[in-house]
This record gives C-alpha cells, sequence and structure tokens, in this order.
C-alpha cells in the first residue's frame, strides 16, 4: 500500500512539473474584461522561477517512484531511499513556497486590480458600509495565506507518505526478501 501511496505522489509531481514547465497558462477573459486586470493576471502567471521549480518537481517526483519501485522489489535499500526521496520532496516544498512568496511579493502594487476585482464581486455577497481595504496588503495576505495552506497540506502529505512507508511492517516486508518459487 506505501509503494502504491508513493507511486501515486511522484506520478502527480511529475505531471505538475511538466505543467509547470510548459510555460505561463493562457488567461481566458472576455472582451469586456478591465484591461488591469487582465495584465495583472498574466503578470501573475508569468513566474520567472516557473520552469526551473517545473524541473526540480520532476527530479524529486522521480525519486518517489523509484522509492515505490524499491519497496516492491524488496531491495535492502529501501528504507534508505524512501527517506531521501522524501527529504528531497520536504525540501523542494519549502523552496517552491520561499520562491513563490518572493515573487508574489515582488509584484506589489501590481497585484491591486486582483484585489479590486475580488472585492468587487464580494460585494454582493458581504456589503462592505466602510471604505474599501488596502488593496496590495489584502491580495498579498489573501495568496500568502494560500501558499502557506498549499506548501503546509504538502508537507503534511510527505510526512505521512514517510511515516507510512518505514513502518515496521514495512521493514518486515523488505527484510523477508523475494518469494521464490
Amino acid at each position: 500500500m506505501a509503494a502504491i501511496f508513493l507511486t501515486m505522489a511522484g506520478v502527480y509531481g511529475v505531471g505538475h512539473g511538466v505543467e509547470s514547465m510548459s510555460g505561463p497558462r493562457s488567461v481566458t477573459t472576455t472582451p469586456d474584461t478591465d484591461p488591469e486586470l487582465r495584465e495583472a493576471m498574466h503578470r501573475l502567471q508569468a513566474n520567472p522561477s516557473a520552469a526551473a521549480l517545473g524541473a526540480s518537481n520532476i527530479l524529486v517526483s522521480v525519486m518517489l517512484i523509484v522509492a515505490s519501485m524499491l519497496i516492491t522489489t524488496r531491495r535492502p535499500s529501501a528504507l534508505w531511499f524512501v527517506r531521501q526521496a522524501i527529504a528531497a520532496n520536504l525540501l523542494f516544498i519549502a523552496a517552491r513556497f520561499a520562491v513563490d512568496v518572493h515573487y508574489l511579493w515582488s509584484l506589489g502594487s501590481a497585484l491591486d486590480p486582483i484585489g479590486r476585482d475580488a472585492f468587487e464581486r464580494s460585494q454582493s455577497w458581504f456589503p462592505n458600509p466602510g471604505p474599501p481595504p488596502n488593496f496590495t496588503s489584502m491580495t498579498r495576505s489573501g495568496m500568502l495565506f494560500s501558499q502557506l495552506l498549499v506548501a503546509g497540506l504538502s508537507g503534511g502529505l510527505h510526512l505521512y507518505l514517510g511515516w507510512k512507508s518505514t513502518r515496521p511492517a514495512v521493514r518486515a516486508f523488505i527484510e523477508a526478501g523475494p518469494k521464490r518459487s
């Protein structure tokens, strides 16, 4: 079961890495969309580090797939490799978080149209009688929270995979060696 989870996480990571390397996503908008909003969305998608992060993600995700194959074939080095793969993935998650937060922070007030659009859309649900908020801080804090949430969930999932793959039952399975007929 641990090998299946490692394989699934690895395949997802490879797919996500390939998507990141393919360049910025196109921003589809309607003709009546504010040009400032369209430009802000394009700048948000145009992270110059995306290709490097995508390549790194492919590398550490392939490590998870190799770790699952080592468990399946009952190699003595499987548990050591699982730990290395999980550590590499956790380091990648931290690096991706730092790079993405730095990029979002560097955009600064260029993200204001996104915050303004979100504020205007929310007015129909939750009217705010006061003055409009500071869009730069509102947008930055919302995006920082989402990056923190994604990094936390991804890190937690990888820690769970590490725990699941190095349990005593997995160790006993590996030490039993391959079955010979």
